[in-house]
């Protein structure tokens, strides 16, 4: 009887069956599931706002897909890492998150995530106790281990009944209330770890803690969400919204709302009376837009961000397979939950009159959007591997806004144009230390200039892998990654076969030396300068057969930097033609001679700046003529700094 109720329940949560409330909403344009679903739950919760609570019951269908009989499990309690400054969270940032400074907090101000029962079948369990696996900080509470009544044999599924409750912090980061009317619920209640087989072969829970420069890694799985509130509050969150404010019998006042979400890793969902909903669509995709109304000028813009986003992926990753999109524009006391995604659930950042020529607005809705397909769709472990999320991201930011708006499409402002991918670079280029921590660093060792890093880095040299192959041939290698990886745990070495695969069958200068390239590029510190030292043509006195004078030609180029690439070189005329050459990059010092009948005017090392990771193109050419060279160098500075200095003031608003 046991195992005939353990299969109704599994095949309940795990497969699409349509009642009469989601008939109008199919979680994704499936009818069979995308993902293994190894993880999968269903929440029944109260909403109070005035104690910025939720307390109900979850049940978790889990799979063990593993050959090892499961005798604990662990679950994150992420919302325990603001319980208090003895977090390790909280510790690490020296109580100063997000301009703000944590010191003297009242009670009410903090938050927290408890188990208060857990059962397993007719089985209650009471042997739970917080674990410390990364730090050994025994006042961290942001994962709990629960020993089971029950083990799971391999191929099994676990049915876990739980009742907790969970209070929200005023803001931190992310997860919190702000002015009592705005609440924002990510990492608020008990998840279940990973359970996996790491690149030596052994299996175990992949469950850290709640560390800084850490953020998503689960299972895929179904999400059904039950919600009671008050209704006056307007809420929105990951997957379809199935029965939207439905009044409760003998309860005045109080509604319910469900939502359901398939093949997702994680469900978030914010609630305000102060919210107004906007309504758009894209092909099969529902986008919903919730903004305060200060915000109604900026409802276009940001609609359209999210249509060229998903136009985007779609003809150059893959199609987005859910059925909804859903954006928040947080009112600007709630800006700190900004910045930020979730499955089907995105969060930007704005203000009021926000200027049409500064475009860092769409930019970032853009980017969390991006994270649907790396972090969401391509799970890969973003407490280890945060390269694999956050540098692709930035990438396709970067790749979504120039094909949207050209080369100016982060700013076009008082004739100040800048491109996304151009300040990429910059941000990477002009990091004062490029040397600290490599690109493939775990996301909780890292030191250094971690967004540099981690984000610019990352996305110049995918913008070199682009250039160097060509961008057909890039999209072609990127699908391939994209469709075999989908809705599993990718890693280094999957990116790493098809990047290899592609240079093999599409041959260019950088394929003979591709396996050093990606080591120096992801697994070192080094660092790309090739310069042009000087140019030189003076007639030799001799004459070739025909009578023409003849020229000694010559420069000199510096490899100022550790990192060896092959580069091509083009070699300007006075008479206006040019010839090409390659140099390998080797020599620290490399002369260049040609004795011609032509007159060497300029030399440029990478004429196409195919090699983006070089950090200074300012000294890639050199010309025997006087011209305004200098100037447009320190104009490109300017423009730089003048976009940086808005680009933080968008932020800091």
């Amino acid at each position: 009887m046991r195992w005939i109720l353990v299969f109704i329940l599994a095949l309940l949560i795990t497969s699409q069956v349509h009642t009469q409330d989601d008939v109008h909403c199919q979680p994704t344009i499936s009818d069979t599931p995308l993902s293994e679903r190894l993880a999968n739950y269903i929440f029944n919760i109260n909403f109070e706002h005035e104690q910025h609570t939720v307390t109900g019951t979850e049940k978790i269908f889990w799979k063990n897909n593993s050959p090892d009989t499961i005798r604990y499990i662990r679950l994150y309690m992420y919302l325990n890492a603001f319980k208090g400054p003895e977090s390790s969270y909280l510790s690490e940032a020296n109580m100063n998150i997000m301009g703000q400074n944590l010191r003297g907090r009242s009670e009410d101000d903090w938050g927290y995530v408890n188990v208060t029962k857990a059962r397993q079948g007719d089985n209650v369990i009471t042997d739970m106790t917080y674990v410390q696996p990364d730090d050994d900080n025994d006042q961290d509470q942001s994962v709990l281990q629960i020993s089971l009544a029950q083990d799971i044999l391999p191929g099994e599924t676990m049915i876990l009944d739980l009742e907790f409750a969970s209070k929200l912090p005023r803001t931190i980061a992310r997860s919190g209330f702000a002015n009592h009317d705005f609440n924002h619920f990510v990492h608020w209640y008990p998840k279940m770890g990973v359970y996996e087989e790491d690149i030596t072969g052994k299996w175990d829970w992949n469950c850290h803690q709640f560390l800084r420069q850490m953020e998503f890694y689960g299972d895929h799985g179904n999400y059904d969400v039950t919600i009671e509130l008050d209704d006056q509050f307007v809420i929105g969150g990951s997957g379809c919204r199935q029965m939207y404010k439905e009044p409760i019998a003998g309860k005045e006042g109080r509604v319910k709302t469900r939502f359901i979400a398939h093949d997702v890793i994680d469900f978030g969902w914010v609630a305000s009376p102060n919210l107004v909903e906007y309504m758009d669509e894209w092909e099969h995709v529902e986008i919903r837009l919730l903004s305060p109304p200060a915000h109604a000028s900026l409802t276009k813009r940001l609609l359209d961000a999210a249509k060229h986003s998903l136009q985007y992926f779609d003809d150059h990753v893959g199609v987005y397979p859910y059925s909804t999109l859903t954006m928040l524009d947080p009112p600007l006391h709630g800006l700190r939950s900004g910045f930020m995604e979730y499955p089907t659930y995105i969060t930007g950042g704005s203000f009021y009159s926000f200027p049409k020529g500064i475009r860092s607005m769409e930019s970032l809705m853009v980017h969390e959007f991006s994270h649907q397909y790396f972090m969401q769709i391509l799970a890969n472990n973003e407490k280890e591997d945060p390269w694999l999320d956050e540098g692709f991201v930035t990438f396709y930011e970067d790749c979504v806004m120039e094909d949207w708006h050209g080369s100016s499409s982060l700013i076009d402002l008082f004739g100040y144009k800048v491109g996304n991918s151009s300040f990429t670079r910059n941000e990477y280029a002009s990091m004062s230390n490029k040397r600290t921590s490599p690109i493939t660093t775990v996301g909780y060792e890292f030191i250094g200039d971690y967004k540099g890093t981690i984000y610019s880095k990352t996305a110049t040299v995918l913008q070199t892998l682009k250039r160097y192959l060509g961008a057909d041939q890039f999209d072609e290698m990127i699908k391939g990654y994209f469709e075999s990886n989908k809705f599993t745990h990718p890693r280094k070495a999957d990116f790493i076969s098809v990047v290899k695969e592609a240079f093999a069958k599409y041959p260019n200068l950088l394929s003979s030396s591709i396996d050093r390239f990606l080591v120096d590029a992801l697994d070192e510190s080094k660092i790309v300068d090739y310069s042009v030292i000087n140019v030189g043509s003076a007639p030799s006195g001799d004459k070739d057969d025909d009578g023409n004078q003849l020229y000694h030609n010559w420069s000199n180029l510096e490899r100022k930097g550790d990192f060896i690439v092959p580069v091509e070189l083009r070699l300007y005329w006075k008479d206006g033609s040019w010839t090409d050459e390659v140099w390998d990059g080797v020599d620290p010092i490399h002369p260049v001679y040609e004795l011609s009948t032509k007159q060497l005017q300029a030399i440029d090392i990478d004429p196409e700046r195919k090699l983006f990771l070089d950090i200074d193109f300012n000294n890639n050419s050199y010309t025997l003529a006087p011209d305004n060279g200098g100037i447009w160098k320190y104009a490109t500075r300017s423009i730089y700094w003048v976009q940086n200095i808005i680009q933080s003031a968008s932020f800091l608003m």
